[in-house]
């Protein structure tokens, strides 16, 4: 610990004048060679000076340290390999899956879904985003299906009547007004073919967003009392009365005039074709709430089943007891196309205690 040295150790040099040695210390009875770090300083008159002291704790600390170090690290990476084998595995097997129903969905099979495990994490967030997208284009197929076979269906007939009589005009000698009276029946068909045709374009166009609609502050209660005023002479042919519940004050909202007042127009008229009864009323109204605004009409007539109340609005569905009135099936859509191209929607419900009441559902913000 100090005093005279009998000689002067070995030492290599650690750098910023330390040096670095081996010394012989007795513990307990026992030598043990411990390692010492220590300065020397040559003095006046020949001295030597060695400062230092023994660093052998110090070493074992580090040494330890070291190897916890190493082990640790050995350790990390082993098992950032197992997790990173497992974690690709499983990755892998989760797009494989979501390949193979890919696949099958490109072989025409659009009811498979991507499996979801309902971990929340990013791939099945990805599988519930393409499960609704899915779900989707299923739909559409679904309607384009539907749309293809009505189509067949309620269009057929029209297009063979004129066919026909144009056919039966040719095979047997007819006077100049036998032709006039044919070509103006002929006429009459093929307008009633053009307007379904033009109410199929203007629903899809609706629907997809690619018609543009421009919109206005205008006075909704004005434009009921101008599209029941539109519809009063038809209603009175078959003895219908009106019933109007509106406010007396303007309340306005902002919509597309031509579009808003086609729809309006269309509910009282499927009112006026399907809801007729023994004293049959129309009745045309406003509710509004916080955030929304409510433009009805309801009759008393037969209403419509529960159990096709959600399919009337898709197009061409026309129901049994319907089939022999005149009409396309594409009036309900239409109203449900412009209801959500102006952010709301079309409702139906039993008109209690008979009847249909049929509703455009808009936020006030619109």
């Amino acid at each position: 610990m100090a005093g005279n040295l009998n000689k002067i150790p070995d030492m290599k040099d650690a750098g910023e004048d330390w040096q670095e040695f081996e010394f012989v210390r007795i513990t307990n009875n026992f030598e043990e060679k411990h390692a010492a770090r220590a300065k020397t300083f040559t003095l006046p008159q020949g001295f030597y000076l060695l400062v230092g002291r023994d660093v052998e704790e110090f070493n074992k600390f580090s040494a330890v340290i070291l190897n916890a170090m190493i082990y640790g690290l050995a350790m990390t990476v082993l098992f950032g390999l197992i997790g990173g084998v497992l974690t690709s595995r499983n990755f892998t097997r989760r797009i494989d899956s979501i390949n193979r129903t890919s696949s099958d969905i490109m072989a025409g099979d659009l009811s498979r879904r991507i499996p979801v495990r309902g971990s929340g994490d990013e791939i099945d967030q990805l599988g519930v985003n393409l499960n609704m997208m899915l779900s989707r284009i299923e739909s559409l197929m679904n309607g384009m299906r539907d749309v293809t076979d009505n189509i067949a269906h309620d269009l057929r007939s029209p297009i063979n009547r004129v066919r026909n009589k144009l056919e039966v005009t040719l095979m047997k000698p007819a006077s100049p007004e036998d032709y006039k009276k044919i070509m103006q029946e002929t006429i009459a068909e093929a307008d009633e073919l053009l307007a379904v045709f033009n109410a199929l374009l203007s629903v899809a166009q609706l629907e997809s967003g690619a018609r543009d609609i421009q919109k206005e502050m205008l006075d909704v209660v004005d434009l009921i009392k101008q599209a029941v005023e539109f519809m009063e002479p038809a209603g009175e042919e078959i003895g219908v009365h009106f019933d109007l519940d509106l406010p007396e004050d303007p309340l306005f909202i902002k919509a597309a005039r031509p579009l808003m007042s086609q729809a309006i127009i269309n509910l009282i008229d499927n009112s006026l074709k399907y809801g007729r009864s023994n004293d049959p009323v129309i009745s045309v109204g406003i509710t509004t709430s916080k955030d929304t605004l409510t433009i009805y009409v309801s009759d008393n007539g037969p209403g419509i089943p529960p159990t096709d109340m959600s399919r009337v609005t898709e197009r061409f569905v026309r129901l049994d007891a319907s089939r022999n009135r005149p009409g396309s099936g594409l009036g309900l859509s239409l109203v449900s196309a412009i209801a959500q191209r102006h952010g709301g929607e079309l409702c139906l419900q039993q008109n209690l205690p008979q009847g249909l009441r049929a509703e455009i559902v808009l936020t006030l913000d619109t």
